[in-house]
């Protein structure tokens, strides 16, 4: 969930979900009273769509266990840590996992060197076109290109089992482009407010679901649009 904490805000609630279940008590050395960061957002689309779309605490739960699936398959390895099998966390913290997710980040690495104007990407996997994230700013979306070069990649490691013997037919950046065109003609299926000054604006088409986060310090502007295939 994109959310915006103003300056001297004070206190104010933050929408989560829970990616570890069953585990009620601290593993030995961690702090029982606070979070700490995840350097990881949520890898999988369908993981991602359980918390943003369904908002369900029980289908967030199913995903990551569906995510922790996926990912064991492609390393032909279960990657279920013995300290908690359910954590989503832990799952990507994996060392071999972390290992193939570097062979990725290492050939993409330079890829925003030549794109000073980038304000977002689109990602395909298997000739599929899967996710994009367009930002108000590009100074915005360089700040957030590791994690989302992250999640990007887990879930292509994630869809290895997959992949076809075939080649997949290229996607260009004609094809993304009417993609963004057809995805903006559905009309506004839903509107949540997220204190203490955004709103997300939903709308859900026949193949894709389109989230623009409108930022109330700023004339409603599009801070963040998010486009998932069905």
């Amino acid at each position: 969930m994109d959310f915006v904490l103003p300056a001297k805000s004070g206190r104010v609630p933050i929408p989560s979900f829970c990616v570890e279940s069953g585990r009620w008590h601290r593993r030995a050395g961690e702090d029982a009273g606070s979070f700490s960061s995840s350097k990881s957002y949520l890898s999988s689309k369908k993981l991602r769509m359980a918390a943003k779309l369904s908002k369900s605490q029980g289908e967030v739960w199913q995903k990551v266990a569906e995510t922790q699936e996926d990912l064991s398959e492609s390393l032909d390895k279960p990657l279920y840590a013995a300290a908690s099998p359910t954590s989503y966390q832990l799952t990507v913290e994996d060392e071999d996992l972390q290992k193939r997710k570097e062979t990725y980040r290492t050939a993409f690495a330079k890829i925003l060197d030549d794109q000073p104007r980038a304000v977002g990407y689109a990602f395909v996997i298997n000739g599929e076109i899967n996710t994009a994230d367009a930002y108000g700013s590009g100074v915005l979306f360089r700040k957030l290109w590791s994690k989302l070069l992250d999640a990007a990649v887990l879930e292509a490691i994630g869809e290895l089992r997959r992949k076809s013997e075939a080649p997949p037919t290229p996607v260009t950046s004609d094809v993304i482009q009417q993609w963004f065109i057809e995805a903006e003609k559905t009309g506004v299926s839903g509107r949540q407010e997220v204190p203490p000054r955004l709103r997300v604006d939903s709308r859900r088409g026949e193949k894709t679901i389109v989230f623009d986060t409108c930022d109330h310090g700023f004339n409603d502007a599009v801070l963040h649009k998010n486009l998932v295939t069905n």
